[in-house]
């Protein structure tokens, strides 16, 4: 049955809560897709859902969400469309991914506008927000509510065009009493002489290049659900070459879950003494690259952690390949540079 925008809007709109959200504004909600993920965590999950009650009380079109909830999610709205996979979760989207941390909890939210920006990767028109739930302690059960409601409003407020959606979003809780909320606005990303690009139509180049290329696709694939990752190196003659690389984020998560809350599933980590081999074979490190299970090649707040922890990139020049696997199929890839002027990470490119 197709939906009757007026009639959503005359039953949820109220319920928003906020001003100028015109049936305009909700007409456009109706054509968007949510994909809600997260850890294995009860915090996690909990808040998902608490966003995706969120989402579809305001009268957001689809939404693809774990079986423990979906069902309930439909019983908000009988015009909801329960999709059966990120696969088919075609733009307007947004993927929320939620995680427990030990400072609180996280989501990461990537919100792509158009068909267009989906075929080239999630880069263009995708935009990522990082909102952070900081306790200074594992964040309660019941705060849940709050970090999905959060969640649900940094979406609500960009498609409305009520509020652009920021960088990223902190709930400081440290203090019950008197808790905080700091944004830091979407910079304007503006190419400086400061900047330490990578060589312009560097995807291309490992693109047309089948020993480049192939190696990476037939890994992230063979990887799938677990990320992948590895190397892109110059050798001294000139071509470039793959290197794949293992995963050693398990590792590290066994030995040390809270220092390292993510398992392979979300997560990948290098063993730095390939780099160090590969430079004593007298090869230029060009690009680090990883996959994204079941989410868009965007540049993701954790993403930028480890590669930027500090603010300063770990490896200046280097480039970032993120590719995205959805249902066991490489479907986008970006590449991310770091741009001095804006202090974050841009993408060069996109491809397949």
């Amino acid at each position: 049955m197709p939906r009757d925008p007026k009639h959503v809007f005359a039953r949820y709109g109220r319920q928003l809560l906020v001003q100028g959200a015109d049936f305009a504004g909700q007409e456009r909600l109706h054509g968007w897709a949510a994909v809600l993920a997260g850890d294995t965590s009860a915090l996690a999950q909990s808040a998902a859902e608490a966003c995706g009650r969120y989402l579809v009380g305001a009268g957001l079109g689809a939404v693809v969400a774990p079986s423990a909830f979906a069902d309930a999610l439909a019983a908000l709205d009988p015009q909801l469309r329960l999709l059966p996979g990120p696969a088919v979760a075609v733009p307007p989207v947004a993927h929320y991914w939620f995680a427990s941390r030990p400072y609180g909890a996280s989501v990461d939210v990537a919100v792509t506008d158009a068909e267009a920006g989906y075929a080239q990767g999630l880069s263009g028109p995708a935009r990522v927000v990082t909102l952070r739930l900081e306790m200074g302690e594992p964040a309660p059960h019941d705060l849940a509510v709050t970090l999905g409601a959060a969640a649900a409003e940094l979406l609500l407020n960009d498609v409305l065009n009520l509020e652009p959606l920021p960088a990223i979003v902190v709930l400081d809780w440290r203090d019950p009493a008197a808790p905080q909320v700091r944004k830091q606005p979407r910079a304007v990303e503006v190419q400086t002489p400061g900047a330490l690009p990578p060589p312009p139509g560097l995807l291309a180049e490992m693109q047309a290049d089948a020993a480049v290329w192939q190696p990476i696709a037939a890994e992230v694939v063979r990887g799938y659900p677990t990320e992948t990752c590895g190397l892109v190196v110059r050798q001294p003659g000139g071509q470039l070459r793959a290197i794949v690389c293992p995963n050693l984020q398990d590792r590290y998560h066994a030995l040390d879950p809270q220092e390292f809350p993510r398992t392979s599933r979300t997560a990948y980590k290098l063993n730095e003494r390939v780099i160090a081999k590969s430079a004593d074979l007298g090869e230029q490190l060009v690009a680090i690259w990883h996959s994204h299970c079941d989410a868009g090649a965007y540049f993701s707040g954790e993403d930028v952690r480890c590669a930027a922890p500090a603010g300063q990139p770990l490896y200046p020049g280097v480039a970032y390949l993120v590719l995205s696997v959805l249902g066991g199929e490489l479907r986008a890839a970006a590449l991310y540079h770091f741009d001095a002027a804006t202090a974050g990470f841009v993408a060069e490119a996109a491809g397949r």
